[in-house]
């Protein structure tokens, strides 16, 4: 097991988060959790967060995103950023549905 998890709770996607979010349809849907650790010099923000699209989840409770310290994330659209833990070069970014934008 993975993290302690079962392997029936977790999936592992050797891929472009943004590729696999972008699929029809959503393999993550149901997902309550998403954790990306893309390489450090990637650009979260264009490859994965503007990609995200929240109301594409059913029940989406977290979005953790690992990334470098000197790159702050900025929440999309539906999404908010909760905390951030730093670790000297790296931070770990929460971000959790934005529930004041809903009418």
């Amino acid at each position: 097991s993975l993290c302690g998890a079962a392997p029936t709770r977790y999936h592992v996607h050797h891929a472009r988060v943004a590729d696999v979010i972008a699929r029809e349809p959503n393999p993550l849907s149901g997902a309550r959790i998403v954790f990306a650790d893309p390489p450090y010099d990637a650009d979260v923000q264009g490859e994965f967060l503007d990609a995200l699209g929240p109301e594409r989840f059913e029940d989406l409770a977290y979005v953790v995103i690992e990334h470098r310290s000197k790159r702050p994330v900025i929440a999309p659209p539906g999404l908010r950023v909760e905390r951030e833990r730093r670790f000297g070069e790296t931070t770990l970014s929460y971000l959790v549905p934005d529930r004041s934008q809903e009418g």
